[in-house]
């Protein structure tokens, strides 16, 4: 005889009568347990859901960080942009501080933005229109 091997399969309730009938008819094959996994515990029979936390409680729904960065180097002055004035802009709406350093990556990679000196951004002419 060869190699023989265990195997563990997880699937869903309609599909468990096939697979032990496809099974049953094996001469080598020899199902020693199914057991039924229980749902993970929930409260009062709902799902969690994952929660998502927001500086002060509340941002802009309607914005993503992304949307929220292009409006507020379209506003700045000549399209310049700190981190720090960014960061704080950020919080200001409901986003944490630090998720602008995310952004202003995406932004520099995509070259929307121009990064002058460190910690100083400018909005490209042509994201602007101009």
């Amino acid at each position: 005889m060869g190699m023989t091997f265990n195997i563990h399969v997880r699937t869903t309730a309609g599909k468990l009568t096939p697979i032990l009938q496809l099974l049953e008819n094996e001469p080598d094959v020899w199902v020693k347990d199914v057991t039924v996994v229980e749902p993970e515990a929930t409260d009062n029979g709902k799902k969690r859901r994952k929660r998502t936390h927001y500086v002060g409680g509340k941002h802009i729904k309607a914005m993503s960080g992304l949307d929220l960065a292009l409006k507020l180097f379209n506003e700045a002055g000549g399209g310049l942009m700190t981190t720090v004035k960014l960061g704080k802009q950020f919080e200001l709406n409901g986003f944490a501080h630090n998720s602008a350093s995310g952004v202003l990556t995406q932004m520099t990679r995509d070259g929307v933005i121009e990064k002058i000196s460190h910690g100083v951004y400018r909005l490209k002419t042509k994201a602007t229109g101009s």
